[in-house]
């Protein structure tokens, strides 16, 4: 909506920034959070901050997997599938883990590293999933 948005002058495109807003808060990496503030400031700065706008363009959302899974030796932290996940060399069974996405993309995963490298001490294998949201029935049934 925001992409079609931007061709219709006028207040669709207070529309557009709402949108955008909601774009980057919803996929609440650091790098969104930057770009949204850049979005406002360029946008809705006035008074004494006027002056701010047009420094600094805002880049598009940044878009992220809704469903996924997650360690903090993968590459990119962040995965499709399961198999791109470490294994314990000498795993002694499974366990699978429900994270929220919201917490892994704004980067405060330490709660979730520290239970992943326990259960991993313990010789278990972990997998640990997320889905956006709180209803998590979507990372049960693919994982």
């Amino acid at each position: 909506l925001p992409k079609l948005l931007r061709f219709i002058p006028g207040t669709a495109q207070d529309m557009r920034a709402y949108f955008l807003t909601l774009q980057y808060w919803l996929a609440g990496s650091e790098q969104n959070i930057a770009n949204m503030i850049r979005l406002l400031v360029d946008r809705y700065a006035d008074g004494p901050r006027r002056g701010l706008r047009g420094i600094v363009k805002a880049d598009a959302p940044v878009d992220y997997a809704d469903i996924g899974v997650y360690h903090p030796r993968l590459k990119g932290r962040i995965g499709d599938t399961a198999e791109r996940l470490p294994i314990p060399v000498d795993a002694r069974g499974t366990v699978g883990l429900l994270l929220l996405r919201s917490y892994l993309l704004a980067g405060n995963s330490g709660h979730y590293d520290g239970v992943i490298a326990a259960f991993e001490a313990r010789g278990l294998r972990v997998i640990p999933a997320f889905a956006s949201g709180l209803d998590q029935r979507p990372a049960i049934e693919r994982f």
